[in-house]
């Protein structure tokens, strides 16, 4: 093309190779570029609380003197609860009488027994994890009521009307004293007593049926949802059609003949 000298050019502007790319790379980025930063930084807020929570509990029991075996007694503890994940103590309040010991011993050891004590830190990373799932926070805190109804019945089953309704009056004088280890997802407290109470009182053993009913309705969910469907598999990347496509290249003709039917 000619050159139009009127045209003045002298101050109009040509993005260099650089720029472009510069600019190319900012159109790039998307959200999904950012997700994963946002997806890291709630599971550091999440391991963090963890953490907090831990020290503060820590330092409440620091004047904690023991009582027997590995159970401690503390002024500044007002509900029973379990603390650590390799050596798990038990700590109780120093105003506790005899027969609410006895009770609330059996409780925490079963906690101990059973292995709530790494169990419900695993659940706790897990959430971490997928703390942008809601439905993953109520599995958690259904997991913990459920971890405490457990115990309760293992601890009354075998208890007469009178001592459950015992055990009940002590879980509700906890209550009133309810304090935050509830929240320490390293430490049990006392969660859901007004559920617990109405269990511990109408306890009946569950029939066999139920239990069998309940076993096959979990392992179906499980299967259900713990697994992918399987997808169609591409016919274009199989061994078998590779093979085909390769005897029908070899045995195609060079030329065909217009004038026959076949080539």
């Amino acid at each position: 093309q000619s050159f139009d000298a009127s045209v003045d050019t002298s101050t109009a502007y040509v993005p260099t190779v650089s720029a472009i790319a510069q600019q190319t790379a900012v159109d790039k980025i998307s959200i999904a570029d950012i997700l994963p930063y946002i997806w890291a930084g709630g599971v550091a807020i999440m391991l963090l609380y963890m953490l907090i929570s831990f020290v503060r509990v820590k330092l409440m029991v620091r004047e904690a003197v023991p009582y027997k075996d590995n159970i401690y007694l503390c002024d500044h503890v007002h509900s029973p609860f379990v603390l650590g994940i390799v050596n798990p103590k038990i700590y109780l309040s120093s105003s506790m009488s005899k027969r609410e010991m006895n009770l609330v011993i059996n409780h925490e050891r079963t906690h101990i027994r059973h292995g709530d004590n790494i169990w419900k830190p695993f659940a706790f990373l897990l959430l971490s994890v997928y703390w942008f799932n809601p439905l993953c926070f109520v599995a958690y805190f259904l997991f913990v009521k459920d971890i405490e109804l457990f115990c309760d019945e293992s601890v009354t089953k075998t208890l007469s009307r009178t001592a459950r309704k015992k055990y009940s009056y002590a879980l509700l004088g906890f209550s009133k004293r309810r304090m935050t280890v509830s929240a320490c997802p390293l430490a049990f407290g006392e969660v859901s007593v007004k559920s617990r109470i109405k269990s511990v009182l109408n306890y009946k053993k569950p029939a066999l049926w139920v239990i069998i009913v309940a076993l096959v309705s979990s392992a179906i969910v499980g299967i259900c949802f713990l697994t992918d469907p399987k997808t169609p598999e591409d016919p274009t990347t199989t061994i078998e059609y590779a093979v085909a496509q390769a005897i029908l290249e070899e045995s195609e003709p060079a030329y065909y003949d217009t004038d026959t039917e076949c080539a």
